[in-house]
């Protein structure tokens, strides 16, 4: 049971790190809307940014979704095991 768990912790330790570098991204986010022709660097610029931060939450969604089955299973599983445990005859 332990490298199951070992693994879903370690799904958990890359959702926090994904977590983290959005996070880091969004400090260099801009908000403010550039229309200007001597602004169009800064507009590629944060549309360059944009698409990281979609890439980032694409996968931020699935690994959350995969950790949240894999934990829901490993749960599951550990209950049916106390379950069977505590439905075995004594001496059998």
């Amino acid at each position: 049971m332990t490298p199951f768990i070992a693994v879903w912790a370690g799904m958990a330790l890359v959702l926090l790190v994904l977590a983290a570098w959005r996070q880091f991204i969004d400090l260099h986010e801009d908000d403010t809307i550039h229309l200007g022709e001597q602004q169009a660097g800064m507009v590629n610029e944060q549309a360059t940014l944009a698409r990281k931060v979609g890439v980032i939450d694409r996968w931020t969604k699935l690994l959350t979704v995969i950790t949240v089955v894999y934990g829901v299973g490993i749960g599951g599983y550990y209950l049916y095991a106390q379950w069977i445990g505590s439905t075995k005859l004594p001496g059998s």
